[in-house]
């Protein structure tokens, strides 16, 4: 928690943490696919992922933002805190999300090669896998780490402006 940050009065009003990470949860979808729109790419990975697979994932997504989230209100008060006390705790937790859903992600993946090395040639394959695997675990956690804490910042400072328009547009 930085020197700026605000420490809250009590658990975070589950209501609004639920709403805010549904709300981050379904923007990183829509960016994704529209992502995968422009690069027209969305044909083949979507050819690829299976509906009961992608709505897995998503709830895998969604619980990884709200645990986060439930987290990041438990170490400061979005509302209450300056903008550069947000840094710190948006860094930090924006980090964690990226690399808990990356590793959902590589379980998922290396558990489908793993049972298609098994099943299609034996021992032999699962070590590619390992290996494979091993190299990607490592790059894909730097990256998810680094890409998760930018966008854990941007969504802290969402959150605040969110929370504090309708702070003005509701009176108490």
């Amino acid at each position: 928690m930085g020197e700026d940050a605000s420490p809250p009065t009590g658990d975070p009003d589950r209501l609004l943490v639920v709403a805010l990470a549904t709300f981050h949860t379904v923007a990183l979808v829509v960016l994704g696919v529209l992502g995968l729109v422009v690069g027209e790419s969305v044909g083949d990975i979507l050819a690829a992922l299976s509906t009961e697979l992608g709505f897995v994932l998503f709830l895998a997504l969604w619980g990884v933002v709200t645990w986060t989230h439930r987290r990041l209100f438990r170490a400061v008060s979005l509302a209450e805190t300056p903008l550069r006390g947000l840094i710190r705790p948006g860094l930090k937790w924006g980090g964690i999300t990226g690399w808990s859903f990356f590793v959902v992600l590589f379980l998922v993946v290396t558990g489908e090669s793993v049972v298609s090395a098994l099943l299609g040639g034996g021992l032999s394959p699962l070590g590619d896998v390992v290996v494979v695997g091993g190299v990607l675990f490592g790059i894909g956690s730097v990256l998810s780490v680094l890409v998760g804490a930018v966008i854990g910042l941007v969504g802290a400072v969402v959150d605040r402006a969110v929370l504090l328009a309708v702070d003005r547009a509701v009176p108490a």
